[in-house]
């Protein structure tokens, strides 16, 4: 969340927002949100049409908010948080600034398709029991070039850690952290990963709703500097065949009443009663969840073995292909424990993904379930459930999920299931290139 001055209501807010936008000669506002896919979705207007915005909304037409095709149209309101106003830095002339918002339907109501107001509601939820969440996210993409297929477009031949020399891929992924900090995005750390041309960017811990702005802030930033070098930033899950995928774990930490309620140091392991159970409630949901955590087609090609991706819903504190894994050093967040969730991939909505997160380690609390022991280094699992191997999969065990149902209601809940499906179709009635060289000629 950015510095937006004074504290206080909406009005002082307001106020301090239109000043500031005379005083730095910004002319355009984007009001930004997202789609039930996660995609990010602009309204831009004139600094003029500001203030009406603040205090009444913009109507907009949102028959795209389920996906990629136009729906009917439908009568919303986009009702902007002042509180993530921020001059867009990619624009070198300071002439740009974005806001997110909420969804209203024509009455005032709020949009069951808006998928930050779920996030808002699922938190709200949570905090009237006393709870808090903070979370952090290790964003993974690859870069390429924009002239050449990607199999033949790599701009690095790094793997893990690797320090590369200064080049113009170095001084991008630079300017692209530097771009977040303006956005008051904080960055832990940034880093070379395994594949060639692959980065890792970790989002500092922030609320969960912070942190789901910046994921999609990030992405789209990353792209709009990397276009300007001729250079893709790709958050594909699994653009490179023999390559790691990119994938985007979460990091997550409860506190109840402002104390720490995960690490338990009198408890086995140092996790408490309710990390346990919280655990339990995220692997028995997984498999429903991964609808939403990994929501395309190439995302269950990232979920195979051998390449640093979970397949089954085991938990352990040292293997890197186990669904959860609780890290030893338990200080992500001013010294509280925090549990890593390793699934989602960088296409995931990050506001569903982070609601469906929460309310399925809550679920595991009230139902006291109880988690399988912890996966032991090196220690092969001879029985755990397995996550889905297709989106069609996915969108079967989704179907049958309440959790799901309750946790986005019932019609977001289809909708995710229709788009799933009609995407899963398409992909499904494709003839590929690798069909076409196995079989072509055979026979």
């Amino acid at each position: 969340m950015s510095d937006t001055g004074p504290g206080g209501d909406a009005t002082a807010r307001a106020k301090y927002i239109l000043k500031q936008v005379q005083e730095s000669g910004v002319k355009l506002i984007g009001l930004w949100f997202s789609d039930v896919a996660g995609r990010l979705k602009s309204v831009s207007i004139a600094d003029q049409q500001l203030e009406a915005a603040l205090s009444d909304g913009i109507a907009f037409d949102g028959g795209t908010m389920v996906g990629r095709v136009r729906h009917e149209e439908t009568d919303l309101l986009l009702r902007p948080d002042s509180e993530t106003f921020a001059v867009v830095p990619w624009r070198r002339d300071g002439m740009v600034a974005r806001m997110f918002c909420e969804l209203e339907t024509a009455d005032g109501g709020p949009c069951p398709h808006d998928p930050r107001t779920i996030l808002k509601q699922t938190l709200s939820r949570a905090a009237s029991a006393g709870l808090g969440f903070y979370m952090s996210a290790e964003v993974e993409n690859y870069y390429f070039r924009a002239d050449k297929h990607p199999a033949e477009a790599v701009l690095d031949a790094g793997t893990y850690f690797d320090a590369m020399p200064t080049d113009r891929l170095s001084s991008l992924r630079m300017d692209t952290v530097l771009a977040l900090e303006q956005l008051g995005i904080g960055v832990h750390s940034t880093h070379h990963e395994v594949g060639p041309g692959q980065y890792e960017v970790v989002l500092q811990y922030t609320d969960p709703l912070s942190l789901a702005d910046g994921i999609l802030t990030y992405r789209h930033g990353a792209k709009q500097l990397a276009e300007q070098q001729a250079i893709v930033a790709s958050f594909m899950p699994k653009p490179l065949v023999n390559e790691n995928g990119n994938g985007m774990h979460v990091r997550l930490s409860v506190l109840k009443d402002g104390e720490d309620v995960l690490a338990d140091a009198s408890a086995a392991g140092g996790l408490g009663s309710f990390a346990r159970q919280f655990v339990a409630g995220l692997l028995d949901n997984a498999p429903a969840m991964t609808l939403v955590t990994n929501p395309w087609v190439n995302s269950y090609k990232r979920l195979v073995p051998g390449f640093e991706a979970p397949t089954r819903c085991t938990w352990a504190r040292h293997n890197w292909d186990d669904l959860i894994r609780v890290p030893t050093a338990t200080t992500d967040h001013e010294g509280v424990a925090c549990i890593e969730y390793r699934a989602p991939d960088p296409a995931c909505n990050p506001y569903l993904a982070f609601a469906l997160l929460i309310e399925a380690g809550l679920d595991g609390v009230r139902r006291e379930l109880t988690p399988p022991p912890l996966r032991e280094p090196r220690v092969e699992v001879v029985r755990a459930t397995q996550l889905p191997e297709t989106l069609a999969d996915a969108a079967g065990l989704a179907e049958g999920s309440e959790l799901m149902r309750t946790a986005l209601g019932a019609e977001l809940h289809q909708t995710l299931l229709d788009v799933a499906r009609a995407e899963w179709g398409r992909y499904h009635s494709q003839v590929t290139e690798w069909e076409l060289q196995r079989y072509f000629r055979d026979l």
